[in-house]
């Protein structure tokens, strides 16, 4: 079973309310775990879901 970590670069730009800027150092502080086979990373794909829903 693979398992899919969600991520856009503007999470990594901003300090956010209810996270801070605990995502300043990703995708960089997860390398290891991203060479799992495992483990995929979508990058942008979450916006693009969210503007679809949002029509």
């Amino acid at each position: 079973m693979k398992t899919g970590v969600f991520f856009h670069e503007i999470f990594a730009r901003n300090s956010w309310p209810v996270v801070d800027d605990r995502f300043k150092n990703f995708p960089k502080a997860m390398e290891r775990e991203l060479q799992l086979e495992e483990v995929d990373l979508f990058k942008e794909i979450i916006f693009h879901i969210i503007r679809i829903l949002a029509k």
